[in-house]
């Protein structure tokens, strides 16, 4: 069995994060109406915070920046330098700047709206800025290593924590959790809600399935690609079917977008005890 090479890696991973990055564009310029000033995330009431409050010309650089249309045309761009990511060759001024122009945008976005993000977004931000990171020394193998390894280790602390943290609540343990988030309306559908409300068991089972597999992730990692493999698996299933079910769509490709590190870096540890285990 082989692994996929550091190139390849690299590629996959900004071709899955750019389909992330291109949807979640679209869907923001969307709903562009809703950044207006007469929207819900009006500009004139989120540069009122105390974490984005600024004086003098900065105020008045982010009033335009972020508050009029030009927004749109930054998102628009972002959109595009994700695209573009795809095809230009890795290791360029053209890769770099794609790169920075992608995460710095990014962070704008952040500014822009810091109480409608969630953990996809702050994914997409410590992929882009690790690739962005490695591409600035392309011929230092250890700094272009330590930007997947920071990816995948990563996507190893957002699952265990997230399973932990289930672990010791008691309604995850005894179903209730489950039944609890598909049941609402924002996240949830009737049917399955009317499903679970008729099957206690069926709670159980599903909480555990999203348990078990979060909290093992890194001790997976650890063991290698044959036992890495179901996990990985499991995890396009279920963010596929939170995609479905829950309307998150945006876990699906920030999360999917860090398989390509942690597979590689998982073939890479394995490797180091099983020579045999040919590793490019």
């Amino acid at each position: 069995m082989g692994t996929l090479a550091f190139e390849q890696t690299l590629a996959l991973t900004k071709i899955i994060a750019g389909i992330g990055m291109g949807l979640g564009t679209l869907e923001a310029l969307y709903i562009r109406n809703e950044y207006r000033s007469r929207g819900l995330f009006s500009w004139e009431v989120l540069s009122t915070l105390e974490i984005v409050t600024l004086k003098g010309i900065w105020a008045r650089a982010l009033a335009i920046v972020l508050g009029t249309k030009v927004f749109d045309v930054i998102l628009l761009l972002r959109g595009v330098a994700a695209a573009l990511l795809i095809t230009v060759p890795q290791g360029s001024s053209a890769e770099v700047f794609c790169l920075l122009s992608v995460l710095g945008v990014s962070l704008l976005t952040h500014l822009r709206n810091p109480y409608g993000l969630d953990g996809a977004d702050q994914m997409y931000a410590i992929i882009y800025g690790a690739l962005f990171l490695g591409s600035l020394a392309p011929d230092n193998q250890i700094v272009r290593l330590a930007s997947l390894g920071f990816i995948a280790s990563q996507a190893c602390l957002s699952y265990s924590t997230a399973g932990f943290a289930k672990l010791i609540s008691p309604v995850w343990r005894n179903g209730e959790a489950i039944r609890g988030i598909l049941g609402t309306r924002t996240y949830g559908l009737v049917s399955v809600a009317k499903l679970l409300d008729a099957n206690a068991c069926l709670c159980i089972v599903i909480g555990w399935m999203v348990v078990l597999p979060e909290s093992i992730f890194p001790a997976a990692v650890l063991a290698g690609p044959p036992v890495l493999l179901g996990l990985l698996v499991w995890g396009v299933f279920f963010h596929f079917l939170n995609a479905v079910v829950m309307g998150l769509n945006t876990f699906l490709w920030s999360f999917l977008a860090t398989y390509p590190a942690v597979w590689y870096c998982s073939c890479q540890l394995y490797g180091i005890r099983h020579p045999e285990w040919s590793s490019q």
